[in-house]
């Protein structure tokens, strides 16, 4: 590119900045996709990859299958060497039992909404912050309608989330009478992957529960085949861990 040629475009880019704002140019190279973030479940990581940046990833069970105890430990890992926001809507956040899995709690970034409106409004600012590396959305006991109708639709939130080099993580609730859904509870045509935990057994020290085992299923996967299995034990030491059979 001659000098001449060189001296248009930079005036064609000055003019469009100056009229559209800084974030209206962005160079080629910002197009290829981040890594994804690995979870720390090595069995989860070579089965999925990771979870996607700038994509969503549905976590489904009914309670106490063990899926928030699957996304604290997911958390813990992330925090490793990046930034992660938490939106507790049902306010059920416990500290102690994240602290167990090893969740540092002084770096979280802990949100509690009032109402699922004002989690959607919350969620799309802080996808738009630019510096979260996994935003969690925990939205368990919301009516599935209702969710779909606040996330399902909302276009700004999934232009930000694509923009955005964020992972976004959201919990949602499994009707009793469905075992393993093949769809998604709530029909999010944008879901890059899902994932559905099942609980298969407790596992018992002497009188006390020691863990149980889990079944994660991979219903949906644009990056790779659906289908797949991964079994996990959970162990709830002092400090939660998860182990491969």
């Amino acid at each position: 590119m001659d000098l001449d040629t060189r001296k248009q475009v930079a005036a064609v880019v000055d003019a469009i900045r100056e009229r559209w704002g800084e974030g209206a140019l962005h160079p080629g190279s910002q197009l290829n996709p981040p890594p994804p973030l690995p979870t720390g479940i090595p069995p989860l990581d070579e089965a999925l990859g990771g979870l996607p940046r700038g994509g969503l990833t549905e976590m489904i069970g009914i309670p106490s299958a063990g899926a928030t105890t699957l996304a604290l430990k997911i958390i813990a890992e992330v925090q490793r060497h990046g930034q992660v926001a938490y939106l507790d809507l049902p306010h059920t956040f416990d500290a102690d039992f994240a602290a167990r899995c090893g969740v540092a709690l002084e770096p979280l970034l802990l949100v509690r909404p009032h109402s699922l409106r004002q989690a959607a409004a919350i969620l799309r600012d802080l996808l738009g912050l630019g510096g979260l590396d996994l935003v969690v959305f925990d939205a368990y006991g919301e009516p599935p309608r209702a969710l779909q109708a606040a996330l399902g639709r909302s276009g700004p939130l999934l232009a930000t989330l694509t923009r955005s080099r964020s992972a976004l993580l959201v919990l949602v609730s499994q009707p009793l009478r469905q075992r393993a859904p093949a769809r998604s509870v709530l029909a999010f045509p944008h879901t890059t992957a899902r994932l559905v935990v099942r609980k298969e057994a407790w596992l018992y020290r002497g009188p006390d529960i020691g863990g149980y085992r889990a079944l994660i299923l991979i219903t949906k996967d644009r990056q790779g085949p659906a289908g797949k299995q991964i079994a996990v034990t959970i162990r709830l030491d002092d400090a939660v861990t998860i182990e491969a059979p």
